[in-house]
């Protein structure tokens, strides 16, 4: 997810828009929706909103919770429909009340409301939903919203990682470069590395040229032989998959 365009509340990065990590839902592979919603996200793809909205709502309004969180997605940006908040989080809110994670986590990012927030979090990265798992961490280093609790957040932040969110994978490279994590460059520099194979949709807010001075100022301290192992580790790294999916996949 880019975190480009954000504002910060208590210390919280919170996304302007959504429509990044729509893209970034778009690319997970093997969700084995049923056929309208694979329908609509090919139709996403290619930039034909109305035909999205078209193959969404019918399965939307049928109780279909992938639905109703693309067809909220749609409201939010004002996608092939007027722009509407409330249409968009009526939508979100009844994919979230069904327990899908996406859906959970963005009622989670759009709630003016801070108090609410945590619990939906909470629910969705206890389903292994790694945008959630990252953003918990970071409530819980904080301090905001819930008792400060480092440990969770370092735990929180290398589940993340190790199922692919790339603001996560920035994390850990700091936390083993001057974190609370024993110094460790071959560490930090594969973790820098993997963050940098992550497409833009996948990027943190510490940004790309800033993760490319931190990996390449790691280098050079760093022994040829320390830099071929992190890179051999770099590539050897396979995701941990998101349960959530697994789940989804067989509803």
């Amino acid at each position: 997810m880019s975190y480009k365009e954000a504002t910060t509340t208590d210390g919280l990065y919170l996304p302007r828009t959504i429509l990044s990590l729509c893209l970034l839902l778009l690319a997970l592979p093997g969700i084995g929706l049923a056929s309208p919603v694979d329908d609509g996200l090919e139709a996403y793809k290619r930039g034909d909103f109305a035909a999205a909205v078209a193959l969404w709502r019918p399965s939307a309004e049928k109780g279909d919770a992938s639905a109703e969180f693309y067809l909220g997605l749609l409201y939010r940006n004002g996608q092939g429909v007027s722009r509407n908040e409330a249409e968009a989080t009526a939508w979100l809110r009844k994919s979230a009340d069904q327990g899908y994670p996406p859906a959970q986590y963005f009622v989670g990012v759009l709630t003016t409301q801070p108090g609410e927030a945590f619990p939906w979090y909470k629910k969705a990265a206890e389903q292994d939903y790694a945008a959630a798992q990252f953003r918990l961490g970071e409530i819980y280093d904080f301090g905001v919203l819930a008792p400060r609790n480092r440990a969770e957040s370092l735990r929180l932040w290398r589940l993340a990682a190790e199922r692919g969110y790339g603001p996560a994978m920035s994390r850990m490279g700091m936390l083993y470069l001057a974190g609370d994590l024993p110094l460790d460059k071959v560490q930090a520099f594969k973790w820098f590395t993997l963050a940098l194979l992550q497409p833009d949709s996948n990027f943190g807010e510490l940004g790309r040229p800033a993760v490319t001075m931190l990996r390449n100022s790691i280098g050079q301290s760093m022994t040829a032989e320390q830099i071929a192992q992190a890179q051999q580790e770099a590539k050897d790294w396979q995701p941990t998959a998101e349960a959530w999916i697994e789940k989804w996949r067989t509803r």
